[in-house]
Parts: C-alpha cells; structure tokens; sequence
C-alpha cells in the first residue's frame, strides 16, 4: 500500500445524518410524504424499494440535488437543506457512471479537485491513493470507451473518493453490470466501505445488494418508510404485508383466510380445502380476516405433508428448484434443493412448520404477534 492510499484509509467515519419530516412533490405528485430518519455515523443504510417509491428522490435531497418542499437535512450538527451540492461534502456515485468521454482516468478523477484550486501535487496523491483501493494503477491513460463496464464503476468510485467526502451516496450503482460483476462489485463496495468509514447511502431495488451489504435496510413505499431494521430482522419479522410481499427473493406466499376456532384450536381457514393450526396465543383474533405468509423455502414438500398441491411449473436454477404450485385455490412458490423430476400437472404433498408462519391483518395490513 502508498503512502497516498494509506492516508485515505485512515479518513474518519463521516457524520451522522438526519432526515426530518421532508415532503416532496412533482407537479401534483406527492413522492415523499413527510420522511423521517436517523442514519448513524459511519453506517452503510440501503434504501430499498420498487421504482417510484421516493428512494432516489431522497438521495438527491441528501445530495441537494433535489430541493424538498418541505423539512430538513441535517448533516453532522448542521441543518445544510439550504447549501448547494458542493458545500454539502457530499460525493455520489451513478447508475450510468456519469464519466467524461473526453478525459482519461487520471483526468476524470482529477477533474473536481483542479476546480477547487488545488494542487497538481495534492492532485497527484489522491488520485494515486484511489488508484491504490480500487485497482485502477494500470489504467490511467485509458478513456470510458476503453473500460470493461466494471472498471468505469470504479472510475466512478474513485472520482468520489478523492474528494475524501463526509458521505458516499450510491444510486443503483451496479444495475447496469452482469450478474457476475454484479456480486464481484457488491464485495468491492463493501471493502472500500469497511476500509474508509464513510458514511454511505446506498440506494437499490435488488434484494440481493440489500440484504448482503447493508447494516440497515430501509423499506420504502409510495413515498414512505414501511420498516427499518437489520436485513435479516426484516426478513425474518416484516412489519406489514408490503415488506413481507417485497422483501424475499422468491417473495413471501401469502394466503388469504380468516381466523376461526376448531376443536378448542385456533386455525387459519383459507378454503374449505385448506385450514392451517396456528399456536393458541392466536386466538385473540378469532374471526378477523387475515393473511397467512410462509417463505418458499419453508414449505416442505414432503409424501406425509398435510397439503396437497398441483404442480403449474418447475423452475430449476441449478442448487435450487422452484415450483410454483396450486394450493387449494391460491398460486404458492416452493423452494428447495431437491432435484425435482416431476413434470406440470403432477400433485404432490407439502408440509407448513407453524413456527415458520407469519400473521397479517388482511385490512390493515399490519403484522399480528402471536
């Protein structure tokens, strides 16, 4: 390791932000609808949603890129929701790049620090200290059009590196790349991460990115945070039926029925074909209409299993098989590492743990515990 690159390694973490009640809207579109969070110094946060949900819009706001309507961006102990983006030490990476065709690495790198005035040899050490973390000694004379799609991301990265930045803010950064670079991308991002301390930003609608390499996952929707939290505490207790359907990659089945008590027992009826035990402290909710969610990899297919279900289609991915299935009137997904030889048509018998189960109100959507 240089010199130069072991001065960046030692850049602190950044500082605490704190986005309070920020609305916006386009035209008559509300796209942020009162957004409040607290994101810690020196964090690595995914804001994770499907397109539309607000999540670029608020990192644009963090960015100042984007103005809000209304509320506040603090950054450390500074509300800046009226500073331009330059005074914010703030450094964003792109979905598209966003690289000079015309320049050469060193220069697109090179290029925001010489109109700050700096120095051509305070220039030269960053660059190099950049060039140092990301790989990119060899390729300094090369243009954009000479670069694998993997290298121009981290020109990219290292335009926003040396300019030592508070915090890193990264649009759907890896979207553009193949699958394989895609995951090679996701371990760079996060070295670079646990190497600088930076507060980072990350926003994506891939489940995968957001449940390898975030600390925290923020679930948005339609302009609002659904859930926080760790991503497997998400995963594992989503607070509503939007995370449970979103969350999961295949999603989460989910069932519509009604709480109802048989024996002494309570049960989740979802037809007359299919009723499911539910642990006794379930009773309490006796005949409200609910919604019943099982992960596809929790549903066992099994000869002894009380559920029988029809094979739609069989989706072999290599480790794993997909199936999705019939289940008493409901399309359920079935996930398992068993080499499936069956064929469409075909029935077979499926198990439920009741300890795997999870409990919505259907009206509310909101999670029951039980």
């Amino acid at each position: 390791m240089t010199a130069s690159s072991a001065k960046l390694d030692q850049v602190s973490a950044g500082p605490r932000v704190s986005i309070r009640q920020v609305e916006k809207s386009f035209g008559g579109t509300k796209v942020l609808k009162g957004v409040d969070l607290e994101i810690n110094s020196g964090e690595f946060l995914i804001l994770l949603g499907p397109s539309g949900c607000g999540k670029t819009t608020l990192l644009r706001i963090i960015a100042g890129l984007e103005k809000a309507n209304r509320g506040e961006i603090w950054l450390g102990g500074s509300e800046v929701s009226a500073l331009e983006p330059k005074e914010r030490n703030v450094a964003m990476v792109f979905q598209n790049y966003a690289l000079y065709p015309h320049m050469n690495v060193y220069d697109n790198q090179a290029f925001s620090l010489r109109l700050r005035g700096m120095s051509n040899a305070r220039i030269k050490g960053r660059v190099e200290g950049a060039a140092a973390i990301l790989g990119l000694q060899t390729l300094q004379n090369r243009f954009p059009r000479q670069l694998s799609g993997g290298q121009r991301q981290r020109v990219s990265m290292g335009r926003a590196i040396v300019r030592s930045p508070g915090i890193f803010l990264f649009d759907e950064p890896l979207s553009n790349l193949d699958a394989k670079l895609r995951v090679h991308m996701r371990g760079e991002i996060k070295d670079l991460h646990h190497r600088l301390g930076t507060t980072s930003i990350y926003v994506t609608h891939d489940q995968v990115e957001a449940m390898t390499m975030g600390d925290r996952i923020v679930v948005m929707n339609q302009g609002v945070i659904e859930q926080v939290g760790h991503p497997l505490d998400v995963f594992d207790k989503p607070k509503n039926l939007f995370v449970a359907g979103f969350v999961g990659s295949p999603a989460m089945n989910l069932l519509t029925g009604s709480m109802a008590m048989e024996g002494g027992h309570p049960i989740v009826r979802c037809s007359h074909e299919l009723t499911v035990p539910m642990p006794q402290s379930a009773m309490k909710f006796n005949g409200r209409a609910v919604t019943l969610g099982i992960r596809p990899h929790q549903l066992g297919i099994d000869v002894r299993g009380s559920y029988e279900a029809e094979i739609r289609d069989i989706q072999p991915t290599g480790v794993e098989t997909i199936l999705l299935c019939r289940l008493a009137g409901q399309d359920v997904l079935v996930q398992t590492t068993e080499r499936i030889t069956g064929k469409a048509g075909e029935r077979i018998r499926l198990s439920m743990n009741a300890g795997n189960l999870h409990l919505f109100d259907t009206a509310s959507g909101e999670r029951l515990e039980v």
